[in-house]
């Protein structure tokens, strides 16, 4: 992962986190914007796939009062 990527969410709380990987959920659950993505960052599809996977167990996995 970049740098300033790592940097930028170094500084993020737990919860800010949290908002940002349900996001990235919601972002991979829209087939026209996960292409969208996919394509962006030349990413695999396989891959992305796997992502929002080991994504969405990790969201399920956390207690509702953390989220």
């Amino acid at each position: 992962m970049p740098k300033d990527t790592l940097d930028y969410l170094s500084d993020k709380t737990e919860h800010d986190l949290l908002v940002i990987l349900e996001g990235f959920k919601m972002l991979l659950a829209d087939s026209e914007l996960f292409d969208m993505l996919a394509e962006k960052l030349d990413y695999p599809d396989e891959m992305l796939i796997e992502l929002r996977d080991d994504v969405n167990k990790f969201i399920s996995d956390i207690p509702d009062s953390e989220l």
